[in-house]
């Protein structure tokens, strides 16, 4: 337990001009808000397209589609905005980067395959995006608990949100992502100049 804990401890606050730039010396920052609010912002737009009923099996119009691309969009964008708020919260770790890659997997993966099964109409795809939606998910759920072991915890709180916002999709979960996303997009601290 004192390695977990050691692990979690191991924020890296004492780097902050380095945790918010980039290695071409760009600032993270500059990326990070717009990413999260986009990354809510289209899962929000996303939700609220399942009360149109849209056909996902046989996509015949462009509300159909839009439907369809949005969900694969929201998936392939995930990984970009966990990997820029594991960065700027500057919370990191073994742990946290092994979580953080196993949940980008399944999300791209998860990305394809939808793709894959309505778009290109190959339904053996379906189980694709099945399993890899679920390794992703169970991993944001193990995600957001350990980063709610560490400081700052608010990190935790996105990831969760997020978990949940794609677990009620279709109910409107999306404007809890755009919620958390946007929270992020407010929460991530701003650039000390040493």
């Amino acid at each position: 337990m004192r390695g977990r804990a050691s692990e979690v401890e191991r924020c890296i606050w004492e780097h902050d001009e380095m945790a918010l730039m980039r290695s071409d010396g760009i600032p993270s920052l500059v990326l990070g808000r717009p990413v999260f609010v986009l990354l809510g912002v289209l899962w929000a737009v996303r939700s609220l397209q399942s009360f149109t009923d849209p056909n996902f099996t046989d996509p015949a119009g462009a509300s159909d589609w839009l439907a369809v691309v949005g969900v694969s969009l929201g998936l392939a964008l995930l990984p970009v905005g966990l990997v820029l708020l594991l960065g700027l919260s500057r919370c990191g770790g073994r742990i946290s980067r092994v979580l953080l890659v196993i949940a980008a997997l399944g999300a791209v993966v998860a990305a394809i395959a939808n793709f894959v099964e309505v778009g290109l109409g190959v339904e053996a795809a379906g189980s694709v995006y099945y399993v890899a939606i679920s390794l992703m998910m169970l991993t944001l759920l193990g995600l957001a608990a350990f980063l709610a072991a560490g400081h700052p915890r608010w990190p935790a709180v996105v990831v969760f949100g997020t978990l949940i916002g794609l677990v009620l999709l279709e109910s409107g979960g999306g404007v809890l992502i755009l919620v958390v996303w946007a929270a992020a997009a407010i929460a991530v601290p701003p650039r000390t100049n040493p």
